[in-house]
């Protein structure tokens, strides 16, 4: 309940931000506008056409397009819960799924419309199921493990590092467990399997990465560094997974120092199957980003956090009684104290209020500009209503169209450098308003 509370709560409070509004933008097209969307970006089409069907139940306000996240983000948190029990015990799920529902890190992408809440869902589902054809090969575990990989990698094609993973871990386990080794030929056929079912995207997805080798598509993110990697960590933890982290850390300290005790871990498919999972998409992230093509950045590695919740989870469930209880309300205490600003501050940019001003002050014949063109399909056209305005992109090299007496200048995700001191040279800026995220400019000829 803690965890609905806290991912429905001010829930349409902010306004829908630029990629948020882009994935509305996308979802109210016709399916095959869709899928041609996504194959000409670095996009998958599955997410968007869930929320085309989901607006087409529920409507398109903030609460309901962003509610489906929520849905998912709250699947994610039984999700834990059930691969921690089945790989330790129920306490070792509780705690887990505890982790997962007060964490800042995973609330804020559970109330976002964007894919993340479902991808990180169907990762933990292709995990689950993973872990159960891996103790036992039978058709009702495989068939929906299969599917549900089959429909992350449809999601995103982050989804692919998760498969990479299970097939780490599948190789160290026939390596080292005799048992496994029969099960060779099964896992190689639903590997085949969901290969054929993305067959049809696969020339696709080959173009998408050309394209991003080339830097066509993700030109904004910048170069990684290994402190990329350590803020990664400390974001999928926040302020109270950082602290169970290092009360582990502090009350196992004697033991850290024991070679031994690593040699057993690794020799422990549960431990290696969790670091795996944890690391696995984080170093193939990083190590892609280095030597070929910027990639990295946290959200599209949602997927890996997961398994250091259940790491710390199984860390504090060897505590003893009190202490145990100490770290768990510790964690409460300090998830609340960091979701605090969260919930009381400016997180996302204010297009509803931007765009809201140019509703009720803009006279008729007036025009709106965009310094970067992608802004006015995003979030500007969810809210913008004034059909005796015209809303267009500046001429080449930000030139204004002719025949507009006032026009509006909307700033945000800038393109074009000195635009505003190159426009007030040539016309009378009448106004100026600043909003989180967006600059508005009200010029007269």
């Amino acid at each position: 309940m803690a965890g609905l509370f806290l991912r429905i709560y001010g829930l349409s409070t902010e306004s829908l931000w630029l990629d948020e509004g882009f994935s509305v933008w996308h979802s109210k097209t016709d399916i095959p506008l869709i899928i041609k969307a996504a194959s000409s970006d670095v996009q998958m089409p599955l997410y968007y056409i869930l929320l085309h069907y989901w607006m087409g139940l529920f409507g398109d306000s903030e609460f309901s397009i962003r509610f489906l996240s929520v849905i998912f983000g709250l699947l994610a948190v039984f999700l834990v819960y059930k691969i921690g029990d089945v790989l330790f015990n129920k306490e070792t799920g509780i705690i887990s799924s505890l982790i997962m529902a007060f964490t800042l890190f995973q609330i804020y992408y559970s109330q976002e419309a964007r894919l993340y809440s479902f991808m990180l869902f169907l990762s933990l589902m292709s995990v689950y199921f993973f872990i159960l054809t891996m103790k036992s090969s039978k058709l009702k575990h495989t068939f929906p493990y299969i599917i549900s990989t089959a429909l992350l990698v449809y999601t995103h094609f982050f989804g692919w590092f998760i498969v990479i993973f299970q097939n780490l871990y599948f190789i160290y386990a026939v390596f080292f467990q005799a048992e496994k080794r029969c099960k060779i030929k099964f896992w190689v056929l639903s590997q085949v399997t969901i290969l054929v079912l993305f067959a049809v995207w696969i020339p696709i997805l080959i173009s998408q990465i050309s394209g991003t080798i080339g830097g066509k598509f993700v030109y904004w993110i910048p170069t990684p560094n290994i402190l990329s990697v350590i803020f990664s960590l400390v974001e999928f933890g926040s302020l109270g997974g950082i602290f169970v982290f290092f009360a582990l850390l502090f009350h196992f300290r004697s033991e850290l120092f024991q070679t031994e005790n690593y040699r057993k871990i690794l020799r422990r498919e549960k431990f290696c199957l969790l670091f795996l999972w944890l690391f696995a998409p984080v170093l193939l992230t990083f190590l892609i980003s280095i030597f070929l093509a910027n990639i990295y950045t946290t959200k599209y590695i949602i997927m890996a956090s997961p398994a250091l919740y259940i790491l710390l989870a199984k860390g504090v469930s060897s505590l003893k009684p009190n202490f145990k209880k100490i770290a768990i309300a510790a964690f409460i205490a300090l998830s609340i104290a960091n979701l605090y600003p969260y919930y009381t501050t400016v997180e996302k940019e204010q297009w509803k209020e931007a765009v809201g001003y140019i509703n009720g002050n803009a006279k008729a014949g007036d025009m709106v500009l965009f310094d970067a063109w992608y802004v006015q399909y995003g979030a500007f056209n969810y809210y913008f209503n004034r059909a005796d305005v015209l809303a267009s992109q500046f001429l080449e090299g930000g030139i204004v169209p002719p025949n507009f007496e006032r026009f509006w200048v909307v700033r945000s995700h800038a393109l074009i450098p000195d635009l505003i001191e190159k426009l007030s040279k040539k016309y009378k800026l009448l106004e100026n308003r600043s909003y989180f995220g967006v600059e508005l400019y009200l010029f007269e000829k």
